[in-house]
């Protein structure tokens, strides 16, 4: 892994492009096994999220991508931070968008796109797909859960038909990192189920 590192950082001078892309993909990869493997919430509610990562976290992505420690540090301390900036904006906010389902779909898109850039852990162009599905849902039956509400299932649906992906992301990882209560996206959930949208299984 030296070696794809050296040749990112010498890259820079000759090939910008390159090096984001290389840098890109290692926050990925970390990013995307943390969420898989651990939970980051403090309590089993998922009310709150931790601030660090133990080393024996740090060392279980190391052995399975061969990324450097400190890479791996640094690269979790800042998506911690930027998710709880994300998490306390969605919290602080009472986010609205219009009566039509066109204003629905674009404000919701909006943060979907915001969260994959934070957590790059799901498909983003599957997800859009299943949010225009699930708003039409929302639309047919004239229930509108809030957009972190949305936002929590999309991903779940996303990453449970994921086939490229055998370990799922831990559903309370889900909702922390879209700041969803474990009853809001429970009960869509099982409404989803109840309605023959959503298979048991998923």
């Amino acid at each position: 892994m030296a070696n794809t590192f050296s040749v990112a950082i010498k890259d820079l001078q000759g090939n910008n492009l390159k090096y984001i892309i290389e840098i890109s993909e290692v926050y990925q990869k970390i990013t995307n096994t943390l969420l898989r493997t651990r939970s980051i919430a403090i309590n089993k509610h998922g009310t709150h999220f931790i601030t660090n990562i133990s080393d024996k976290v740090s060392l279980i992505i190391n052995k399975t991508h061969f990324i450097p420690l400190n890479i791996i540090r640094k690269t979790i301390s800042k998506f911690l931070k930027d998710i709880d900036n994300f998490t306390k904006f969605l919290n602080r906010c009472n986010i609205r968008y219009g009566p039509s389902k066109s204003s629905a779909y674009r404000t919701s898109r909006i943060y979907l796109h915001k969260l994959h850039r934070i957590a790059p852990v799901f498909d983003y162009s599957k997800a859009i797909i299943n949010l225009k599905s699930l708003q039409r849902f929302c639309h047919q039956t004239s229930r509108w859960p809030r957009i972190t509400t949305q936002l929590a299932l999309v991903i779940y649906i996303t990453d449970k038909n994921n086939i490229n992906e055998i370990e799922k992301l831990q559903n309370i990882n889900i909702r922390i990192i879209t700041n969803c209560s474990a009853y809001a996206f429970y009960n869509l959930r099982n409404i989803l189920i109840d309605e023959g949208v959503l298979a048991k299984d998923e």
